[in-house]
């Protein structure tokens, strides 16, 4: 039985807009950690608070193990209240977490062999100050895990091995607040240093332009001193492409910008949906072959699986970035 729901507020050393909820049952407590929206960022706690005085008064008493039930709620307070969806999404995970004794994988029926998605994860920050990368990021993520702990290992592992070589070479700045590596590096020379940790680890190699488009209509490589038309950007991205094998380009044009269906499937064009100005017409675009998911954009668990299933139906990729400032907590794995 629900006992009581709080919230806290949460940051990082880098941002704040985090909300911690907690949830207790008369077994034990379960707590959740999820980002707000920006406009509740600047003062979530007290909002957040009053917020979950309305709710506590509907759930103290339940089940938590009919929260399929309270999901329904939920829903009608997204619809109904102007709550903010990641205070939403952390009430729906929680009850979630307590409704399976804290395993929220188990909310699923298990099967004998379980999919999971690829995780790329973030290796190489871009845009570095007085080099030449500009690129958002550079990604790995290995070919064939055999589990999810291996996939782990390995990208901790390459994480670990990519910094030493860089500080070898002498071109290793540092690291910024995500744990990405930073490099004087030229954008190619990433490209080349990270295929030959792909080709000897068996990995994928991605990346993230990171839609940077000009006011004037071009596509504004500062540090490169460039300045593309869409033409350009377009022959630019598959020369890369083609020439270093990435698996995946998320975001090389600015949304609405995905005309070119066939070079759409040649390249595997993924796109962060929530930049892109309809989700439903991305969805729709032959040209995008995946999406790159953010667990902020969604509610509650219901919300989360509803979407997954439209993906899957219309026979595109998701991919899970990491590291992300959208989560922090173990939940993430458990939905993949």
């Amino acid at each position: 039985m629900i006992k009581d729901i709080k919230v806290y507020s949460w940051s990082d050393c880098s941002r704040t807009g985090f909300i911690l909820t907690k949830l207790l049952t008369t077994e034990s407590s379960y707590s959740v950690v999820t980002s707000l929206v920006k406009e509740y960022a600047k003062n979530p706690l007290s909002v957040c608070k009053a917020h979950v005085r309305s709710v506590r008064r509907n759930i103290i008493g339940l089940d938590e193990t009919d929260w399929l039930s309270i999901e329904e709620m939920i829903s009608g307070l997204h619809e109904d209240t102007d709550m903010d969806p990641g205070l939403l999404l952390g009430i729906s995970l929680s009850i979630c977490k307590a409704a399976f004794g804290g395993d929220l994988w188990r909310i699923e029926s298990v099967r004998e062999k379980m999919k999971f998605p690829s995780v790329f994860l973030s290796i190489i920050r871009g845009r570095v100050s007085k080099s030449g990368a500009d690129w958002k990021s550079f990604m790995v993520a290995p070919k064939k895990p055999a589990s999810a702990e291996d996939m782990h290992d390995i990208l901790c592992d390459v994480w670990s091995i990519a910094g030493e070589e860089l500080n070898k070479k002498g071109v290793l700045v540092g690291k910024d607040l995500q744990n990405r590596w930073i490099s004087t590096l030229s954008t190619e020379d990433t490209f080349k240093f990270l295929g030959g940790l792909c080709g000897e680890y068996n990995l994928m190699l991605a990346a993230d332009c990171g839609l940077w488009k000009a006011e004037k209509g071009f596509y504004d490589y500062k540090n490169e001193h460039r300045k593309l038309t869409e033409e350009a950007q377009e022959m630019m991205v598959k020369d890369m492409s083609e020439r270093f094998g990435l698996e995946f380009v998320e975001n090389p044009f600015a949304p609405g910008s995905y005309e070119k269906k066939e070079m759409g499937r040649k390249l595997k064009i993924i796109a962060d949906i929530s930049v892109e100005p309809s989700i439903k017409d991305a969805l729709n675009n032959e040209s995008i072959s995946g999406f790159s998911i953010k667990p902020s954009l969604f509610y509650n668990y219901s919300d989360m699986k509803s979407f997954s299933e439209v993906i899957a139906k219309k026979e595109k990729i998701s991919i899970f970035p990491s590291p992300s400032f959208s989560f922090y907590d173990p939940w993430i794995a458990d939905i993949a």
